[in-house]
């Protein structure tokens, strides 16, 4: 039993090691593979999976995504029901955020024409016949790599050898890209441009101011184990001390979950503990000035500025200028980025109206939620939505649907509940399931908590 334990503990940490590395696997396989294959899910394709700000996602989107990925993990080995549903939800998840960038870059002015739509899928289809003639013709020359597959006579003449046309399957790959996801991605594209034109158009002074250093002593109110508002009350009450005389060391040793660096720098192009929103104040300032509280994604900053600092050379030759700018550019570029998740969070108008992929959303988002309060929270809208959808025993995801449940069980601490349902899907002789490792995993998990024996 104290062996068993021991692995319970290890294992409770490596599933989610092993999740992580899966997603990342299956992502990076999307690049490997040609056009897919793809099958019917349950429910009609125009069906209404999730809104967004009144925007709305048919199943036919997620259908389109969920076969791809799909056919990745089956090609890989993977068939665990358990595996399926987190997919699932992660699909749902990058569906939502997809629709959320459209509407950023709306926003922004930033509207996707269907002629540039239908030209970025039809380099995606290029893309992926190039991929499939490499697949089945092996190594060819570079004069026929540059050729469009499409008008390759030597990729023509092969598939019509192996019993394929390219019009079946340039359809076939078309129905594999969503439409969103490339617009999506579309979008995001030019919000980052946008914000990189500015390395572009800037001149050669504001190219110098580049090199100042601006030297500040920092304090960082943790948010991870409480609320957003209790840290930003707390960082508020950080800034007038530190506005009113204390330093920012004595002012940090007095205030729960915070910590200080002394005298940091933050350059435009070089700052790895300054993050660029608390930069740009510190910009503003003159020496013995204090920001305002500034929410970032490791927690909320007040900075104090020492001093600024100027290293810019005496001279840059147009290579080193054009060097200079490009560095900046890639900076604009990740806090482009940054930006885009900003905005991501902050608009929840959006519902799963699905409830099976609502639980399998939220599941999915309790996977990757550090704080534990709201990742509780989480599971319990996942335990909500499952359990209501396992009463239908008409859905062709029961399996998914059970496994998912169960594993959200055990998140919650009912471990009783989690090995009962998860010796209903073991013993089930007429179970589809064909990979239960993971399953009989939680299972051994769910009796150690309960203090029982392996059955």
């Amino acid at each position: 039993m104290g062996i068993y334990r021991l692995r319970t503990d290890f294992a409770t940490h490596l599933r989610v090691i092993l999740w992580v590395i899966l997603v990342i696997f299956l992502i990076g396989s999307l690049y490997m593979f040609g056009a897919r294959p793809r099958s019917m899910q349950n429910g009609n394709a125009k069906d209404v999976i999730l809104t967004v700000a009144g925007d709305e996602v048919h199943r036919n989107v997620f259908d389109s995504e969920w076969e791809t990925m799909y056919q990745m993990a089956s090609a890989n080995g993977i068939k665990s029901p358990l595996q399926y549903a987190n997919i699932k939800g992660m699909i749902v998840s990058q569906l939502i955020n997809s629709q959320k960038d459209i509407q950023i870059a709306e926003e922004k002015g930033i509207r996707i024409s269907k002629k540039e739509l239908r030209a970025a899928i039809d380099e995606k289809v290029v893309e992926d016949l190039k991929v499939n003639r490499a697949a089945i013709m092996g190594e060819i020359s570079k004069e026929q790599e540059k050729l469009d597959p499409r008008k390759d006579k030597a990729y023509l003449k092969t598939l019509s050898d192996n019993g394929m046309n390219i019009d079946s399957l340039v359809q076939s790959t078309k129905e594999s890209i969503s439409e969103l996801t490339v617009k999506s991605e579309l979008s995001r594209n030019a919000l980052i441009a946008q914000a990189q034109k500015k390395a572009e158009d800037m001149t050669d002074k504001e190219l110098m101011d580049t090199y100042k250093v601006y030297k500040a002593d920092v304090l960082i109110v943790s948010d991870s184990d409480s609320t957003e508002s209790k840290a930003m009350e707390t960082a508020k009450k950080a800034a007038a001390d530190i506005k009113a005389g204390k330093s920012v060391k004595e002012v940090s040793e007095a205030a729960a979950g915070s910590f200080d660096l002394t005298d940091i720098g933050y350059n435009k192009i070089d700052s790895p503990y300054i993050p660029a929103e608390v930069g740009s104040l510190l910009e503003g300032l003159k020496p013995g000035g204090v920001t305002e509280p500034v929410k970032t994604e490791m927690g909320v900053y007040v900075a104090k500025l020492n001093k600024i600092e100027d290293k810019a050379p005496k001279k840059l030759t147009d290579k080193e200028k054009k060097e200079r700018r490009e560095a900046y550019k890639n900076i604009l570029g990740q806090q482009a980025e940054q930006d885009i998740r900003s905005e991501e969070e902050k608009i929840d108008d959006f519902e799963v109206t699905d409830p099976v992929l609502a639980g399998y959303y939220y599941a999915f988002k309790a996977y990757t939620e550090y704080k534990p309060e709201e990742q509780k929270a989480l599971y319990v809208l996942a335990e909500t939505s499952l359990q209501e959808a396992s009463k239908n025993n008409e859905l062709g995801d029961r399996d998914m649907i059970l496994a998912q449940l169960a594993n959200v069980k055990y998140q919650l601490e009912k471990y009783d509940e989690c090995s009962r349902l998860l010796k209903q899907i073991l013993d089930d002789p007429d179970s589809q399931i064909t990979e239960s490792y993971d399953l009989r995993l939680l299972y051994g998990d769910a009796l150690v908590k309960l203090g029982k024996k392996e059955e």
